[in-house]
C-alpha cells in the first residue's frame, strides 16, 4: 500500500466478504471522488462534457485509471484474477459484484461449523491465539451479514476450553458481565497460573518415579468408611456398596451378615432330629 492509503483498514476483498467490502470501497471512492467512474466508462463521461481540451481528456482518464488502481489495490491473489480481464473500473466493480455477491451464503454453514468445532487443544496455553481465532470467525460471520449476539460467542468459546480450564470456564460461567475481552483477560491470568505449576513439576525419569510412588502410597492409605464400619484400602466411602442409594447388588448382603453359618444351622437341625426321635 501507498503513502495514499495510509489509515485505510480496509481488508482485501476474498471469496466470502463481498457483502461488507463492497459498502466499504464503496465509501472509500466516494470520500476520494472516484465513485462516478464505477458506474460509468470514461469516454462516455467525457461525452456528457464536450467540447474538452487534451488536457482536460488526460485529467478525466487519469481519474478513471486511479480508480481501477484503488480497487485492484484492495483484492486478494483469487479476487484479481476473476477481475483480470476486467480494464475499466466499471468493468471491474461489475465482474465483482456478478461474481461474488450472493455467495457468501455458501460460507455460512462453514463458519458455523468453524465457531462450533474450534477448540483449545489439552496441554496448550495460547488462548490468545484461541480467543483471536474465535474472534476472527465472529467478523466473519458479520461479513456475510449473520450477525450473531456476543453472548453466543462468549458461549462457544468457553465451550471450547479443555478440562484443565473447567474451574475458570465455570467462575466466569457465574459472571452477568462477560465479553470477548473479559474472557481474553481471565484466560491469560489462567493460562499463567497454569504456566507456573507445570514449570514447578518434576519433568523426565524423576516424574515418572514420583508419579508411581504416589500411586503405591495411595495404594496403601486406609480410609475409614461409615457404611462398612472399617478402615478399608479397596474403595471410598462415595463408591461403597454399602451407602444408600448405590444401586450395586452386593450391599444387600449386610441383611446376611448376622445369619448363622450353614454348618451351625445342619448340626443344630441334627441335634433337635435325633431328640425328637428319642422322645417317639
Amino acid at each position: 500500500m501507498t503513502d495514499e492509503f495510509k489509515g485505510v483498514s480496509i481488508a482485501p476483498l476474498t471469496t466470502s466478504t463481498y457483502a461488507s467490502w463492497s459498502v466499504e470501497m464503496e465509501a472509500l471512492l466516494r470520500a476520494k471522488g472516484l465513485w462516478k467512474c464505477t458506474q460509468v466508462l470514461a469516454q462516455d463521461f467525457m461525452k456528457t462534457l464536450e467540447p474538452l481540451t487534451l488536457k482536460e481528456r488526460d485529467e478525466i482518464e487519469t481519474k478513471f485509471d486511479k480508480a481501477l488502481g484503488t480497487i485492484q489495490c484492495f483484492l486478494d491473489p483469487t479476487c484479481k484474477e476473476i477481475a483480470r480481464g476486467s480494464l475499466t473500473a466499471k468493468d471491474v466493480w461489475k465482474t465483482l459484484k456478478d461474481q461474488l455477491e450472493g455467495q457468501e451464503s455458501y460460507t455460512k454453514i462453514y463458519l458455523l461449523t468453524l465457531l462450533y468445532t474450534t477448540k483449545l487443544e489439552e496441554g496448550s496455553l495460547d488462548v490468545d491465539g484461541y480467543v483471536k481465532s474465535m474472534e476472527a470467525i465472529w467478523r466473519r460471520l458479520n461479513d456475510v451479514k449473520l450477525e450473531l449476539p456476543q453472548e453466543l460467542v462468549v458461549l462457544m468459546t468457553l465451550m471450547g476450553l479443555p478440562p484443565s480450564f473447567g474451574t475458570q470456564r465455570r467462575i466466569l460461567e457465574s459472571r452477568k458481565d462477560l465479553s470477548m475481552d473479559i474472557i481474553k483477560k481471565d484466560l491469560r491470568q489462567e493460562a499463567l497460573r497454569l504456566k507456573a505449576e507445570q514449570a514447578q513439576q518434576p519433568q523426565g525419569p524423576l516424574a515418572i518415579n514420583l508419579t508411581r510412588e504416589d500411586s503405591r502410597r495411595r495404594k496403601r492409605e486406609k480410609v475409614w468408611c461409615e457404611h462398612c464400619s472399617r478402615f478399608v484400602t479397596t474403595h471410598t466411602p462415595q463408591s461403597c456398596w454399602n451407602k444408600p442409594g448405590n444401586p450395586d447388588p452386593r450391599r444387600h448382603r449386610a441383611r446376611f451378615d448376622n445369619a448363622p453359618p450353614a454348618k451351625e444351622n445342619s448340626e443344630t437341625f441334627a441335634q433337635e432330629r435325633q431328640t425328637n426321635n428319642e422322645g417317639m
